[in-house]
């Protein structure tokens, strides 16, 4: 699926890897916030963002985007958890809906009201609903 010869983001050496099916890949930097725009530069080269020779990609991934409610109609229309997950689930996957259970949650629930780790999971179950090819970040978690 990736395959690297390693490659340079802000004079930080990323060594050589390869990713297949199946595989989970945990890549660990330091804090702070230098390697915070590392970690959304290498996003960027995953999911074909910005092309990198070094990195051979035959498969496309989703990054799980932190949710963020912008603009004004958060104050007076709220996103809820069903709107989210319409806006930006696959429709036709049955698996999205399992967030209810998972955290105790209605539909009617406001995503502003919920925990990280809550908005984390509603996130990452969205992007899964697409693909089973994610990256994902625990910032906040």
């Amino acid at each position: 699926m990736v395959q690297s010869e390693g490659l340079i983001i802000d004079k930080f050496y990323i060594p050589p890897f390869t990713v297949d099916k199946g595989d989970i890949v945990i890549i660990e930097l330091p804090n702070g916030p230098h390697f915070t725009e590392v970690l959304f530069r290498m996003v960027d080269v995953l999911t074909r963002k910005k092309e990198i020779s070094s990195v051979a990609m035959n498969a496309d991934f989703v990054f799980v985007n932190h949710i963020v409610e912008e603009g004004w109609t958060r104050f007076f229309r709220p996103m809820t958890v069903r709107r989210f997950i319409k806006r930006n689930a696959n429709p036709s996957d049955w698996s999205v809906n399992k967030v209810y259970d998972l955290c105790d949650l209605k539909p009617t629930t406001q995503v502003r009201r919920l925990t990280n780790n809550h908005k984390k999971l509603l996130s990452m179950l969205t992007a899964l609903s697409r693909t089973n090819n994610i990256i994902f970040d625990l910032l906040g978690v």
